[in-house]
């Protein structure tokens, strides 16, 4: 699988990680050379777990499972409800992933720092990890979403940021994630995913 992922290209992925119960979020993550590198915001769940065990792992989403990184993407946001119920987890070497998911990494943390940025939101607190790939999976034809080439992705992204922002910001937010879903439709992807699609507008109050 590694010989089919292109380098310093983000991926949009769901990550799985343990404390008590498994977590499921979805984070853009990056190949460079072999290691895997991302990015994991203070006050989540999956800055928690990973800072607590440092393993994780993350489950490469194909077209065809846009539903599953909407609901990693858009449930649980530091409360306690869950993404998937514990029936939708199996495990390998004692890390989480999603049995629906064929394809996956086990990842460990090599290095890691934190850093505190500020963007339109506010400020916060970012973990900058580059992690070893303890194992590779492969179960099926891989085909990973690269980020900025589908629009629906880029509107759930949007619809993440929404979610934790304010005022215009939130406003301003709103508009990006309505521009991308019109764009889906332009692009025909709209009958794949109306599911989907009927999430990010619940999500963001958006009316048909």
């Amino acid at each position: 699988m590694l010989n089919d992922l292109l380098r310093e290209v983000t991926y949009e992925t769901i990550v799985t990680t343990m404390n008590s119960l498994p977590n499921a979020a979805a984070i853009g993550i990056m190949l460079v050379d072999d290691t895997i590198q991302m990015k994991v915001f203070a006050g989540t769940n999956t800055y928690s777990n990973v800072k607590r065990n440092g393993r994780f792992a993350i489950n490469f989403v194909n077209e065809d499972q846009l539903d599953l990184l909407t609901k990693a993407a858009l449930t649980g946001h530091n409360s306690k409800e869950r993404e998937f119920p514990d029936e939708r987890y199996l495990y390998d070497e004692g890390i989480p992933h999603l049995a629906q998911i064929k394809n996956y990494l086990l990842c460990e943390i090599e290095q890691s720092s934190e850093k505190q940025i500020e963007d339109k939101i506010g400020r916060c607190n970012v973990l900058k990890i580059i992690a070893k790939i303890l194992k590779c999976v492969v179960g099926e034809d891989i085909s990973p979403i690269i980020m900025k080439e589908n629009p629906l992705v880029e509107a759930l992204i949007h619809a993440t940021r929404y979610g934790i922002s304010k005022g215009k910001v939130k406003l301003d937010y709103r508009k990006k994630v309505k521009y991308y879903l019109d764009s889906a439709v332009d692009n025909k992807k709209i009958n794949e995913n109306i599911e989907m699609i009927a999430a990010i507008k619940k999500y963001i109050d958006l009316e048909d």
